[in-house]
């Protein structure tokens, strides 16, 4: 079982990804272009609108100070995480930030959506 934290991880990254290229499109359609990577970076960092990721990054970092450890990973850890990762991400209908602007997102961007289930399986499969 442990070795599917690794897994979990890359589709949370996968996932992640999607969500700052989602909200960056977002942004760009409200307030204007990002001008560089520089830029870009202080949006995710210090921008309101961006705030919404930081649960989710968080999480990944988590998730790396786990594979990390010095303990290691025991199988209660990944259920643990799988269970968390699992209830933030279908905790449709909840008025968090995270919530509600994750539900937007997979209803409104069909790639999040399909990284949404793939990811949902596989921690169905903990």
């Amino acid at each position: 079982m442990t070795t599917n934290l690794p897994e979990i991880r890359a589709g949370l990254l996968e996932l992640h990804k999607a969500l700052l290229e989602y909200q960056k499109h977002i942004y760009e359609s409200t307030v204007g272009s990002v001008q560089n990577p520089n830029h870009y970076y202080q949006l995710v960092v210090q921008d309101p609108s961006f705030n919404w990721l930081k649960s989710l990054s968080a999480l990944v970092v988590s998730i790396d100070e786990l594979l990390e450890s010095k303990e290691g990973v025991t199988e209660t850890k990944v259920r643990q995480v799988s269970k968390y990762t699992k209830d933030m991400l279908t905790a449709f209908g909840g008025k968090s930030g995270f919530e509600e602007n994750y539900t937007a997102a997979i209803q409104k961007d069909g790639h999040i959506a399909v990284l949404h289930g793939n990811l949902i399986k596989l921690l169905s499969s903990q």
